[in-house]
């Protein structure tokens, strides 16, 4: 054993006759973990705290070294004519939390938002090009046009993905890629390919490139998780190449919501970490469903009031969660600057889905009343999804504010749901609760 090791020996006298173990164990005073061991041994009881403080005294403690009376009067008088006056010190001034939030906003988006502006102004300037000899371009040109587009993305975005300097960039131009492959089934559906040989080839080659690049994401976006993501997303994408042949596009947009809002509510909300990204992608498809139904001319926004409530309801559904995270980690004295923007976006994303929220509520009312009463069947979605919101911020705030306006949602709600009862039916229950009082 070197001298730099210690030895001690546990060797208790038995108490009450009972057999005890006696163990050495040789390690060294230097040893990292030496204290924790000790300190294990503790808990478990197979150690006093006499015999620690022993072993301590005696392997891993030292004498103080001497000093000179002389030098430590001096010293001591040196320390007492610096001494600052006590309104002479300063305490740091806290940054304030709008500061802070501003500054992670500053650091998550500042990059990814001058890439989109980037790219932005890129599609711009060429589609006023593409616009002004638009006509010269036959359909199958024109469908041609947007597809290498698509593929220009990909391609610099997978070129990017294997420069080390450049994966902010490369995932940025593959997203970009993902989001137009809806587009580029919509121009499909719209220019009406499939009249020709070429057309057909031109139309079977390009979705299997567009399938092609959805999966690849996976890889080259490391956020990006699969599993029925992609097949979801491509269904809402593909949606558009049968419009045609759909009897009312109103029931895949409906379903496209519903299909998402239970995936959020049971699939995404129970984890720790939210895949925002992957919902991005299915919104986005989602909501290029919507804005295709509210072009055509048979339907109107208030067909569509529910729907677009939902839609309300998810967005502020997911920092709401992060929001009580947030709060959690502020009781434990942790928050960085990703949970106060998380924070910050909750709050406006709020306010956002409140105003939707309300303005639906209005278009649906309004149709019940002067279209048909059916259309309370939407007001009575919308009021049930606004009742959930206010009671997560009342679990979250404990506001007598938003205990107040469930119960005055909770009571219109009841007040509508009686235009939805057919006029028999409500005679019938009438009657029978008349005869009853009258027994």
């Amino acid at each position: 054993m070197s001298s730099d090791d210690s030895k001690y020996q546990i060797n208790s006298q038995p108490e009450n006759n009972e057999p005890w173990l006696s163990i050495e164990v040789y390690t060294k005073a230097s040893h990292p973990q030496l204290l924790n061991g000790l300190d294990r041994w503790l808990e478990l009881g197979l150690i006093s705290h006499t015999q620690v403080m022993k072993v301590c005294r005696h392997n891993l403690s030292c004498a103080l070294p001497e000093i000179d009376p002389a030098v430590h009067a001096q010293i001591i008088e040196t320390e007492e004519n610096i001494i600052t006056p006590p309104e002479l010190i300063k305490t740091p001034a806290t940054p304030k939390v709008i500061n802070r939030i501003w500054q992670g906003f500053l650091d998550e988006l500042s990059i990814r938002w001058l890439l989109f502006l980037g790219i932005f102004l890129v599609i711009i300037s060429s589609g006023v090009l593409a616009a002004s000899q638009w006509d010269n371009f036959p359909r199958f040109g024109q469908y041609l046009i947007l597809l290498l587009y698509t593929l220009g993305f990909w391609g610099i975005g997978f070129w990017s993905s294997k420069q080390e300097n450049l994966q902010l960039t490369s995932q940025t131009l593959n997203a970009i890629a993902v989001l137009l492959v809806p587009i580029n089934c919509w121009a499909i559906s719209h220019f009406g390919l499939g009249s020709s040989i070429w057309e057909w080839i031109t139309l079977i080659v390009s979705l299997m490139i567009l399938t092609a690049i959805v999966y690849g994401q996976s890889k080259l976006i490391p956020r990006f998780k699969p599993k029925f993501f992609i097949p979801l997303f491509l269904l809402l994408s593909y949606v558009h190449l049968g419009w045609q042949l759909i009897p009312s596009p109103l029931i895949f947009m409906y379903g496209g919501i519903i299909i998402i809002s239970l995936t959020h509510y049971f699939f995404l909300l129970p984890k720790s970490k939210y895949p925002g990204l992957n919902l991005l992608f299915l919104l986005s498809a989602w909501f290029l469903l919507l804005v295709r139904v509210l072009l055509t001319k048979e339907y109107l926004i208030r067909d569509c009031a529910s729907a677009i409530a939902c839609f309300g309801w998810i967005l502020a559904t997911i920092y709401l969660t992060k929001e009580k995270q947030t709060v959690i980690n502020l009781v434990d004295g942790e928050l960085d600057s990703e949970q106060l923007t998380n924070a910050f976006f909750s709050k406006i994303l709020q306010t956002i889905s409140i105003i939707i929220f309300a303005a639906t509520w209005l278009i649906s009312v309004f149709a019940g009343i002067f279209n048909s009463p059916l259309f309370f069947w939407q007001t009575v979605v919308i009021s049930a999804l606004t009742i959930h919101l206010f009671s997560q911020r009342l679990t979250l705030y404990w506001r007598k504010r938003d205990l107040t306006a469930i119960f005055l949602i909770g009571l219109q709600t009841v007040f509508v749901s009686k235009e939805l009862i057919p006029d028999r039916i409500a005679d019938n229950a009438l009657n029978l609760a008349v005869t009853i009082s009258k027994s």
